[in-house]
């Protein structure tokens, strides 16, 4: 919608979803993370994050097909002329709070907030709605790492593969 045109780089993206999904699911069978202890788990993560931030910033300049929601991200940014890393800081805020008031929605819906105490129901509701630390994380530091990395490491970004002539 930002862009005013449908191209082949935009249908693409909504293809990179699947195979992204396959990916995740074939690492999590070579390394269960219910086998770490909380150490190796905190170094995974930020391994993860810097992993994920490094591939969001150097797909991302070349303008090559990023997923979905990093590239909705990526347009915004170049539309608007801020951050990348920033914008996704933001969006990926508005992402987790939605999926938050979806799951008490459904929990209230389906009566399973219950009584208790304020934390009872937030530990209620992280449970069924997956937002845990890695989420959490994932949100205030994929988008921090990818600012970092264009503010320390510029030339990792190429000219892009294809242009918008």
């Amino acid at each position: 919608i930002l862009d005013r045109r449908i191209t082949l780089k935009a249908v693409l993206t909504m293809c990179v979803g699947v195979p992204f999904g396959y990916l995740v699911d074939l690492l999590m069978l070579l390394i269960n993370p219910g086998d770490l202890n909380v150490a190796m788990k905190i170094v995974f993560l930020l391994a993860g994050l810097v992993i994920q931030g490094l591939g969001v910033y150097t797909l991302g300049g070349c303008h090559l097909v990023l997923p979905a929601s990093d590239e909705l991200n990526h347009c915004i940014s170049n539309h608007f002329g801020k951050k990348m890393g920033s914008v996704k800081v933001v969006a990926d805020t508005v992402y987790v709070c939605s999926a938050v008031v979806i799951a008490i929605i459904y929990l209230a819906a389906k009566g399973l907030l219950g009584g208790g105490s304020f934390w009872q129901i937030i530990l209620r509701i992280s449970n069924q709605s997956v937002v845990g630390i890695g989420t959490i994380a994932s949100v205030l530091l994929t988008g921090r790492i990818i600012n970092l990395f264009g503010r320390y490491v510029p030339q990792l970004r190429m000219e892009p593969l294809f242009s918008k002539k």
